[in-house]
């Protein structure tokens, strides 16, 4: 879908936060989902299978419970972007 493009994490992050800003999610949750969200992409320069599977579980599992409104929104916006900067850099970068 995206193959071959980088999204700037930058970007990513500062989208995630109007979005959720925008929508009146309160501040605790949001800056904890945004934490969630910087692992998420930290650990994909790291290239480790498991402890970027399992960031992505913590952030999706973090967003169906506290913020289920908005699962969807991360689930389908967010993750396809921040999955495909991964995929690019292993494909990519040696």
């Amino acid at each position: 879908m995206y193959a071959g493009h980088v999204y700037c994490t930058r970007h990513i992050y500062d989208n995630v936060q109007r979005h959720l800003t925008d929508n009146g999610v309160a501040v605790q949750t949001r800056q904890q989902l945004l934490r969630l969200l910087q692992t998420c992409c930290e650990t994909q320069t790291a290239d480790r299978s498991a402890t970027c599977d399992d960031a992505t579980h913590q952030l999706l599992e973090y967003a169906r419970l506290h913020i289920p409104d908005h699962a969807d929104y991360i689930a389908k916006h967010v993750m396809p972007k921040v999955s495909n900067n991964r995929m690019v850099r292993l494909n990519y970068c040696i």
